[in-house]
């Protein structure tokens, strides 16, 4: 990052010291307080265009400065267009944090407001960003996309208004595809479906950037000679009727909405689509086995801000679909036939639970009426209704009408819930014998029950001795004339085995953190391990744990916490850290370790979560983040996180037992939550220091140094980067105070009333440069802003830098320094 300031600084954290000697020619008197706001406002990656829907960083590089005080109640203002969507992925500042960035969603007075800390310290500098995104299908083409920012103070002090414009470009985009969705049959119900989307193809929901919506829709299908219309019904991807089509003289013609869209966070939009579906009967003696049919639609339609047009068979629209709205079947005589599914295997303890899923496929060629599936029970095993949904999934209630149950206590009499409503938590002693799933009637053919959408949960009874198998049953039937035999609806499972309890533990651990997942150096993250007895095994005995933090996070004293639950656990762990301890995926990390008395027992099935508060410090990089966990206990025979990031060998013995050869997985914060993200902060800041004669110590304003005429003063400048992004080609231009003089960025008058002059030559580290000049007014084009003249600024002088100071040094004006290629 090229950065030009006033006062600018280095490596994070590090401070450089210059001392100015200058010798005083008069009584020690107040300039008047001046604040400068400067603002580079721009596109970081230089883009012009942008396709609608997609998104492009914005910039703010700022600087603040002041001839004594600091600056009060700034603010930063973004004003934007409606055809902006959103702001986000900020990256803030010390003096700006991404807390203070709000963003008003208003139409007709979209805003991005940022407030500074206040106040914000006089030298301070930085670059915030944020991320816009524009609005997909509603943006005309070629649409000039302009935003207004402006950094304003409590004093009137102003950036002035920046503009930023960009172009944004898009094209119509529609796709229809016809097909089949089920029958054939003669005499029985056939249906077409035409799905009208922006995309098409396998992924219909998804628009792809730069699409111009489609409004007005219709369309119209031509049935085959002779096909009996039943009818025609649009549906909204969510299942819903949303429209009827209507038939005259062999033509269907139905409406379609606008095809609108959401926003995904992942910065996908999705268009929805709708499926129109036509029902027909060809019947006999009109037609027969193996007669082809076959049927056309068009589809109309406008582009917003576009003319009407037509889709035809065979069209493109857009470059990501091709049209096909031409359907060609062959007629065939009724096969009524279904497939029933179930899955689920492996060995399990006592209260461990296992699972089946289930699925039901109509196979046939015609309607299956009133389809009940049902569930027996297996004799050894129960529903584990600590499980989801109580025990039974059920997420296809759109094939799944109802539910009905018996239990040991209500016999042969079955127990009906209403229509969606999942099965009940039953009292203690009660559970299920028999679960009936009634499905919506009819299920056509080709429709389909998923079994990752349909799982039945199960545990043992109770406790075994030796092995035994689990042998679980469904069976289906349906009013439907020719349905197989009852063996042939008939499916049962047998691949699950119950054991007895082991003598050890096993250790079931994850990792969480409960934080913002964009941070910035000097945020707060909380981070969390949680360790389970598996309930198959025998109780864990003296636990130990561990959070692998990324090294360059710093502990916040007192933080760590301890939640015991149902453990019995009252002595409460021992926090250890031990930094730089290992690097696994990548990242350097500090162990922080939690032991336990010796004896500590946690039961079988019993869980306890330790946790710990850390700071981001600018050591951390930008780059995504997150912590990991790892867990046992002394007498485990096995350790399972929630999911394993990768195995690393304990070397360095983390638990304590001795063994430096075993394997240890690591549970991730990241599995199932997002990573901690630090974002880039670029940020300086400098202070003014001065020590007179009479002075014994430095101070700065609104101190004043002390001196008398003819006597020396000392000004130190510390420069220091905030942020965490390495600073390069920094200059440094320092115009020393005279009656008359202006300041070095915004070229106001400072009002000085006296003139120091330089006593000294400026001794400089070494790859640091130090330039002279007697120049009052000297041209300064390194700190000048994008938008500024050039030579800035107007009526400058050049200033003939030297690296050697006129034989008189009290001459000297101003100085540069330049650190050269040192960052």
């Amino acid at each position: 990052m090229k950065k030009y300031i006033y006062i600018p600084s280095i490596y994070p954290k590090i401070r450089r010291l210059f001392y100015l000697t200058s010798l005083l020619l008069g009584t020690v008197l107040c300039a008047k307080a001046q604040v400068t706001i400067s603002l580079d406002y721009k596109e970081k990656n230089d883009l012009t265009t942008v396709q609608s829907g997609d998104k492009y960083t914005l910039q703010l590089n700022y600087s603040v400065s002041s001839t004594t005080g600091n600056a009060s109640n700034v603010k930063a203002v973004i004003n934007l267009p409606d055809n902006i969507y959103t702001v986000g992925d900020f990256v803030g500042t010390t003096h700006a944090p991404v807390a203070n960035f709000v963003f008003t969603n208003t139409v007709g007075a979209k805003k991005l407001t940022i407030t500074f800390i206040n106040p914000v310290p006089s030298g301070s500098t930085g670059v915030l960003e944020f991320i816009v995104r524009t609005n997909n299908l509603t943006t005309p083409n070629n649409t000039q996309l302009c935003t207004t920012a402006e950094i304003t103070d409590g004093s009137g002090a102003t950036s002035g208004a920046k503009n930023h414009c960009i172009n944004v470009t898009a094209i119509p985009r529609i796709c229809a595809l016809k097909t089949l969705l089920n029958g054939g049959a003669i005499n029985n119900i056939t249906t077409y479906r035409i799905r009208v989307s922006a995309n098409g193809g396998s992924n219909p929901l998804v628009a792809p950037f730069g699409t111009l919506q489609a409004t007005n829709i219709t369309v119209t299908d031509n049935l085959p000679a002779n096909a009996e219309f039943i009818s025609a019904k649009v549906y909204h991807i969510n299942g819903s009727q949303v429209g009827t089509g209507t038939y005259s003289a062999g033509v269907v013609t139905a409406t379609i909405p606008n095809l609108t869209l959401r926003q995904y966070g992942n910065g996908t939009w999705e268009s929805l689509f709708f499926n129109l579906d036509i029902q027909v009967k060809f019947n006999s003696p009109t037609f027969n086995a193996s007669d082809v049919v076959t049927n056309t639609a068009t589809v109309d339609y406008t582009p917003i801000t576009g003319s009407a047009a037509v889709l035809n068979n065979g069209d493109n629209v857009g470059g990501n679909c091709v049209s096909d709205l031409v359907e060609t079947t062959t007629l065939a005589n009724p096969v009524t036939a279904a497939v029933l599914t179930k899955g689920g295997s492996g060995n399990y303890f006592p209260g461990q639970r296992f699972s089946y899923g289930w699925s039901f496929t109509n196979t046939g060629n015609v309607p299956l009426e009133n389809v009940e599936i049902i569930e027996t029970i297996p004799a050894n095993a129960i529903i584990d209704q600590e499980a989801e949904y109580n025990g039974v999934r059920v997420l296809e209630w759109e094939d799944i009408h109802h539910i009905e149950y018996q239990t040991n206590v209500s016999g042969s009499t079955w127990v009906a819930l209403g229509a969606g409503v999942g099965v009940p938590d039953l009292p203690s002693g009660t559970n299920f014998t028999k679960i009936k799933f009634v499905l919506t009637s009819p299920f056509m053919p080709n429709a389909s029950i998923l079994s990752s959408s349909q799982i039945l949960h199960f545990k043992a009874i109770g406790e075994v001795t030796v092995a035994e198998t689990v042998t679980n049953c469904m069976e289906w039937t349906s009013t439907t004339v020719g349905i197989p035999d009852q063996a042939g609806r008939t499916v049962c499972n047998s691949s699950v085995t119950l054991q007895p309890r082991p003598t050890t533990s096993r250790a079931i651990y994850n990792a969480a953190h409960a934080s913002n997942c964009a941070q910035v150096a000097g945020g707060t993250v909380i981070f969390s391990g949680t360790l389970l007895a598996d309930i198959g095994y025998s109780n864990g005995l003296n636990p130990v744990c561990a959070l692998l933090i990324p090294s360059g996070s710093i502990y916040v004293p007192g933080s760590e916490t301890f939640t015991a639950n149902n453990t019995g656990i009252t002595t409460p762990p021992t926090l250890e850290i031990i930094p730089n301890y290992i690097t696994t995926g990548g990242v350097l990390r500090d162990l922080y370790r939690w032991t336990f008395p010796s004896g500590t027992v946690v039961p079988y099935g019993e869980r306890f979560t330790v946790g710990v508060s850390v700071k981001i410090s600018p050591a951390l990089p930008p780059g995504p983040y997150n912590a990991e966990f790892i867990a046992t206990f002394s007498n485990a025979s096995a350790n399972a996180p929630d999911y394993n990031y990768g195995n690393f060998t304990d070397t360095k013995d983390w638990d304590l037992d001795g063994n430096t050869t075993e394997l240890v997985g690591r549970s991730s914060t990241n599995y199932g939550q997002c990573d901690i993200n630090i974002a880039a902060s670029a940020s300086m800041e400098s202070i003014k220091w001065v020590k007179g004669l009479c002075d014994v110590a430095y101070s700065r304003y609104p101190a004043f140094g002390q001196t008398v005429p003819g006597g020396d003063a000392d000004y130190r400048l510390i420069i220091k980067n905030t942020g965490n992004v390495v600073m390069k080609d920094i200059k440094i231009i320092d115009i020393l105070p005279f009656v008359g003089d202006r300041g070095v960025i915004d070229p106001q008058a400072r009002q000085s009333q006296w003139r120091p002059n330089l006593a000294n030559p400026i001794s400089a580290p070494a790859g640091v440069t130090v330039y002279y000049t007697t120049v009052s007014n000297p041209c300064r084009d390194e700190v000048k802003q994008p938008s500024d003249p050039s030579p800035f600024p107007t009526g400058c002088t050049p200033p003939n830098w030297s690296v050697t100071p006129p034989l008189d040094i009290t001459q000297v004006q101003a100085v540069k320094i330049d650190f050269g290629t040192k960052t």
